[in-house]
């Protein structure tokens, strides 16, 4: 059975992926003109988004490349950008491809 106090831990946890993965793409000028504005827009019982896919591993270096560019992500590749506020998995994996590729340069 899960508590309340796991529920709130768990919404916590999702909140701080997501102002990390916000705060890492401002950095990068990445960070979509209306991303804030659809983070808003997030519910927050819709934490858990569909698995991971091999479509969204075939785009993941993809956007991991833009980004580092500079390119709005949110613009350039909208349902990746939708997935990664929704999936708490595909989010750690895009942050982790970031810090990945940042140490290489």
């Amino acid at each position: 059975m899960v508590s309340r106090f796991d529920t709130l831990e768990a919404d916590k946890q999702q909140k701080n992926d997501l102002l990390a993965l916000r705060n890492r793409l401002k950095e990068l000028q990445a960070w979509p003109a209306a991303g804030d504005d659809l983070l808003n827009l997030v519910p927050e019982l819709y934490w858990h988004s569909t698995p991971l896919t091999d479509s969204d591993n075939e785009w993941l270096p993809l956007v991991v490349r833009d980004s580092l560019r500079g390119v709005d992500i949110g613009f350039q590749y909208p349902a990746f950008f939708q997935k990664l506020l929704l999936n708490p998995g595909l989010r750690r994996l895009f942050l982790s491809e970031i810090e990945r590729a940042t140490a290489a340069r």
